[in-house]
């Protein structure tokens, strides 16, 4: 059972630097002096890598741009409505909400996160 909960940190671990790379390629924007991922123009290149990275996905995201949309400004919302005093960000969204973001993107498109990430790590870099 030990191995299995080792197992389980590495995973998270592991996920959390692949987030961190990924958010740093595209979080152009910056609020209170940190990056954030800013609608225009991270969304966009960010939809655009997708589509580009995972062919395999083009009919369903031809369809799903306008949600990729949608979940972006649901996800900042969130964020603002979850922010503590003082520490509110409007402009975009800062790497633990990007996380959100690109959780429910993979879930919408029915991708598994790590190749999720990977796939587009590989396309950019």
């Amino acid at each position: 059972e030990e191995d299995d909960d080792d197992e389980e940190v590495d995973d998270n671990a592991s996920l959390q630097s692949l987030v961190a790379r990924v958010f740093k390629l595209y979080a152009t924007g910056r609020s209170k002096g940190r990056p954030v991922f800013i609608r225009n123009p991270d969304l966009g290149a960010f939809a655009d890598d997708v589509k580009d990275a995972m062919p395999r996905t083009t009919r369903t995201f031809k369809r799903f741009k306008r949600k990729f949309e949608s979940i972006f400004d649901d996800t900042v919302q969130l964020q603002c409505d979850m922010a503590l005093p003082g520490q509110r960000v409007t402009a975009g969204l800062n790497l633990e909400w990007f996380q959100v973001f690109v959780q429910k993107v993979v879930q919408r498109l029915g991708l598994e996160v790590f190749g999720f990430f990977m796939a587009l790590l590989n396309h950019r870099c």
